[in-house]
């Protein structure tokens, strides 16, 4: 999955290539139900935890697999309910930090679980959900509420609710794809300043040096080209069009079983789709200028062609972003996969990330990888990106550590 998508040269996308090829979902299963678990006093929009499933008794699993919990967290005011992972020690048992996090599109938590079980051995606590619009119970049905600024405010809460900000206690956050993005938003907030530890960004660079690459003087031609399904994710009800495609190549062919999770239909899948809805109402990210499909050809980039061949636009210029998120000062790491064909993520354009991190306190490294940097097509370069996670959140927590570093 990947949050500017069409990389059907990718090995890792394989099951993409075939952009006419449909699929049909299978019915979720139904989640079990849960019991009411503990209860956080907290403001808006007040979150509850509850359980949702009981652990075995033989093995210490749950439904999630060996070490990971299936949890609820559910809105007081919204009225959602977020399906969520957690790994390592139970609240209230010592640990060595906490960490959350964020999946990107089409993605779910269960992309962490392997990270979680590791960061576990090392005595972190970990959480990840299934975040708005991808949780069965957190679908509102208005493109508003997805809204970037929104999205940030349920992090907050999440935090809140798994007492990851307590007494001005604060957190690690990693981020993959549009939960990258959401990351850095979250990061260079001054909620952020004050509250995390450490951030990871997996694949996407900070949104000002991705803006600069998709839009302006000096954007990247190749870049442009690549994203050139933003002005085709954020049409009116996008998931439905020209017999529902996006659907059935994207949304339809991905599920949390172990959480219930799934993408009945056209509609459900649309609510995920209004992420890129809701970075571009709250311009934190630029949009590309649309391309013709002859340019697009012409260029060389036959995915971005076909897809604008099939759902049209007529070129116009794009625009800036007015509310890029600015730099941030707690220790970062940004991971790139260098056969990454979606986020170009090693060009000089993204690798201006560093001008928006504290100078000393920011690190970046490059794997042999694609998009989906924690399932590469090499196991060792998944482990490397792990292992590198790992330790800038060991360096991150230590009081006074270093955390720009070289990895192996």
């Amino acid at each position: 999955a990947a949050l500017f998508w069409v990389r059907w040269s990718d090995p890792a996308q394989r099951r993409y290539r075939n952009l006419f090829r449909k699929a049909s979902a299978a019915a979720p299963p139904p989640l079990r139900p849960g019991r009411l678990h503990r209860s956080v006093p907290m403001g808006l929009p007040g979150f509850l935890l509850t359980r949702a499933a009981l652990l075995s008794s033989a093995a210490g699993q749950s439904t999630c697999g060996d070490g990971i919990h299936c949890l609820k967290v559910a809105g007081a005011v919204e009225k959602l309910t977020f399906n969520c992972r957690q790994a390592g020690p139970a609240m209230g048992e010592a640990s060595v930090g906490n960490v959350m996090l964020l999946h990107g599109f089409p993605e779910w938590s269960s992309m962490y679980v392997p990270l979680m079980r590791r960061l576990a051995d090392r005595g972190y606590r970990s959480v990840a959900c299934n975040q708005r619009g991808y949780s069965s119970g957190a679908r509102p049905d208005r493109v508003t509420d997805y809204d970037y600024n929104t999205l940030a405010a349920d992090v907050w809460a999440i935090a809140a609710a798994f007492n990851f900000t307590s007494g001005g206690s604060k957190f690690h956050l990693v981020g993959h794809d549009h939960g990258g993005i959401l990351g850095w938003v979250v990061a260079a907030s001054p909620r952020g300043a004050a509250s995390l530890l450490s951030y990871t960004s997996l694949s996407v660079p900070h949104p000002a040096a991705f803006s600069a690459g998709l839009f302006g003087a000096a954007a990247d031609q190749k870049q442009q080209d690549v994203s050139q399904y933003f002005s085709i994710f954020t049409l009116n009800e996008s998931a439905s069009l020209r017999g529902s495609i996006l659907y059935h190549t994207m949304g339809a062919t991905t599920s949390d079983a172990d959480m219930g999770d799934a993408f009945a239909d056209a509609t459900s899948f649309q609510k995920a789709i209004w992420w890129y809805n809701g970075a571009m109402d709250a311009s934190v990210i630029a949009m590309p200028p649309v391309i013709s499909a002859w340019e697009l050809t012409k260029r060389g980039s036959f995915a971005s062609a076909a897809m604008r061949a099939l759902f049209g636009g007529t070129p116009r210029p794009g625009n800036a972003a007015a509310h890029s998120p600015g730099s941030v000062g707690m220790p970062a790491l940004y991971v790139c996969g260098g056969s990454d064909f979606a986020i170009l993520c090693n060009r000089p354009y993204a690798l201006k990330t560093a001008d928006y991190c504290a100078a000393a306190e920011y690190s970046y490294f490059e794997v042999d990888c694609g998009h989906n940097l924690l399932s590469c097509a090499k196991p060792d370069e998944t482990e490397k990106v792990t292992a590198a996670i790992i330790a800038h959140l060991d360096a991150a927590g230590r009081e006074g550590g270093d955390s720009a570093y070289a990895y192996v």
